[in-house]
């Protein structure tokens, strides 16, 4: 392995292309894979970010944003942890076996700013659950590798210790960092044993097992409704607000609002907007974006980061033109091509995607 410090950074304008190295099971249903730029050179990224991947799968290009799990003291090479999710179209794909050694994808720049160089503190709360553990362990593998002097509590919510991604180096970290304070809150526990300790998290239990949180800055990451929880409990024991971060990845979209047919409401009069792929024309305002008409319409389309960021949310522009106000998600050559963002696209005219 190449020395970090005589690595060219590697651009991804340049060369966009990771081979995988390996994938690898680290919990039931959660595997890491394990990737390296075609062209050699060191990643750079603030532990806590993410970056958007260019999948095959199935013949098809799909495209999701994962936070990198690896460390950026690491940077030769790049993991993702990703949990298996019950009607995806990458994770079921990965873990059965659609990814393998000697595979490559294509990588967009690490973005995104759930870090904390982009919150500096003396003092931080990580509080995840579920896979929103990847941006904690790359933070935390950061302040172990450069036997950070810090102060960091991890709180991770789970069912079980089983379950908990890399539970052991985290344990292991932990003891060996003073610095880092570590309790798994397993649902299923049934006594409180080293890190572990048994229960769900609620006001009573952060109190108890950081007192001062409202003294710290709080990075939340896990589910939607973790989320709204998380923030909640954090505010009744103190937060502030403006000290409270967090970061979601998730398929988004709903169903119409009751009595609100899709299409129907004042705000969704002006354009039509066509998803071909899905059969389905709905109106839209052109204050709202793609995005918005995709759920008054009733589908659930990959989306993530709602800003322009991660890319995931990328689709052909069959017919029409649309004011793209994005924040790096889409490369020059993609939109060049025709491609658009649906989370940050509004229509100027009739506008017909491919999805």
């Amino acid at each position: 392995m190449t020395p970090a410090s005589t690595l060219p950074v590697w651009d991804p304008a340049v060369d966009d292309r990771f081979v995988c190295r390996s994938v690898r099971q680290v919990a039931p249903g959660t595997c890491t894979v394990v990737l390296a730029p075609m062209t050699p050179g060191a990643v750079r990224f603030d532990a806590g970010q993410f970056v958007t991947i260019d999948f095959d799968v199935d013949g098809g290009t799909v495209g999701r944003s994962y936070t990198i799990a690896s460390p950026p003291t690491r940077p030769d090479r790049l993991a993702i942890t990703v949990r298996r999710t019950t009607g995806g179209a990458v994770s079921p794909w990965l873990h059965g076996g659609g990814m393998a050694p000697g595979q490559v994808v294509r990588v967009g720049a690490p973005q995104g700013d759930f870090t904390m160089q982009a919150h500096p503190a003396q003092r931080y709360l990580l509080l995840t659950a579920g896979s929103g553990i990847t941006p904690a362990l790359s933070m935390v593998r950061r302040l172990y590798d450069l036997a950070e002097d810090c102060d960091v509590v991890v709180v991770h919510a789970q069912r079980t210790s089983e379950e908990v991604p890399y539970r052991r180096e985290l344990e292991t970290i932990a003891d060996l960092l003073p610095g880092i304070r570590l309790h798994l809150l397993c649902s299923r526990a049934e006594t409180d044993s080293g890190h572990v300790v048994a229960g769900r998290l609620s006001q009573p239990v952060l109190a108890a097992l950081v007192p001062d949180a409202a003294d710290r800055e709080v990075l939340v990451c896990g589910p939607a409704g973790f989320l709204v929880d998380a923030r909640a409990i954090c505010a009744a024991v103190g937060c502030a607000a403006d000290r409270v971060h967090h970061e979601l990845f998730t398929l988004q979209g709903s169903s119409p609002p009751a009595g609100d047919p899709a299409g129907t409401s004042p705000a969704a009069e002006g354009f039509t907007v066509e998803f071909r792929e899905s059969g389905v024309t709905v109106a839209s305002s052109a204050e709202g974006t793609l995005l918005d008409a995709a759920s008054r319409a009733g589908l659930t389309l990959p989306s993530s980061c709602a800003q322009g960021l991660c890319g995931t949310c990328k689709t052909t522009l069959v017919a029409g033109e649309v004011d793209m106000q994005h924040a790096g998600g889409i490369r020059p050559r993609e939109i060049a091509a025709g491609k658009v963002l649906l989370c940050c696209s509004r229509p100027l005219t009739d506008v017909v995607v491919a999805c």
